[in-house]
Order: structure tokens, then sequence, then C-alpha cells
């Protein structure tokens, strides 16, 4: 958490020497760094990222806050960590608490598909997501 922390507090500390928006900040993470999203979502208040991309999580509920931030969330359908959940208990929370969420179930990719599999359900996943971010207005070309 503190590094998660430290990272989004030192990107919008130079968000004007990168030239990006401070309050278009984002977070994702793959597997473990996935965890580590959900958590941010859950326990970093006014500080969390202005929009989350867990990728392949841990798929259990979280409490989410009020304000939380938009959540992209990709899985294979095959990943093993879905064998430790019944349904997408971190989706649902997500819904029931109105907050926004896009959800892709990939067919097939196990765990680990990083940015895509070619010749697989996965292979451009990282396109989904960066149509999500425009519709979403965190790219500077959002209309």
């Amino acid at each position: 958490m503190a590094d998660g922390l430290g990272a989004l507090r030192y990107v919008r500390a130079h968000a004007n020497e990168y030239g990006i928006d401070p309050h278009r900040i984002g977070f994702m993470g793959f597997s473990a760094g996935g965890f580590l999203t959900r958590s941010l979502v859950e326990r970093s208040g006014p500080e969390r990222p202005n929009f989350v991309g867990p990728i392949y999580p841990n798929m259990a509920a979280i409490k989410v806050p009020a304000d939380a931030p938009p959540m992209f969330v990709a899985v294979a359908s095959d990943d093993f960590l879905l064998a430790k959940v019944h349904g997408f208990p971190l989706v649902e929370a997500y819904r029931e608490a109105g907050r926004p969420v896009e959800f892709h179930l990939f067919a097939s990719g196990g765990h680990g598909f990083g940015a895509g599999i070619a010749g697989t359900p996965t292979e451009g996943w990282l396109d989904v997501m960066l149509r999500w971010l425009r519709l979403q207005h965190f790219l500077e070309d959002a209309r």
C-alpha cells in the first residue's frame, strides 16, 4: 500500500513535468498488482487514483467507497483465481455500489496473459482498455 500511494503521490506531484493532468492519474496492476489496485480503491481515501485497472486480480468482493473511481477489469475464464470465488464478487460489489465498472471475461488466456497472447481471446485487450479510457474522458483526445 505504501509503495502504491507513494507512486500516486509522485506522479501527481510531477504531473506538470510529464505533461499530464493530475486529475487523470490511474493505477493498473496485474495479478498481485491487481490486488494492490483493489486495495488502493478500498483503503487509500482521498488519495485514490482517478481510475483503476485490476487485470486478472483476486476477484473477491471489496468494500466499495461511495466515490470509488471507474474500474476496468479483465480476466480469463480459465484463470485459476476464479476457482477461489463463486461468480464475480469484485464486479458485483462495484455494481451494487453504483460505481462505473467495465468487465471483460475472456474465454481463455489463463493467469498471466500480460498484454495479450496472439491467437487467443486476450489478443488486443489493451485496445479495448484504451477505448474505455477515451470514453471515460481520461485521454487527452477524449471528446
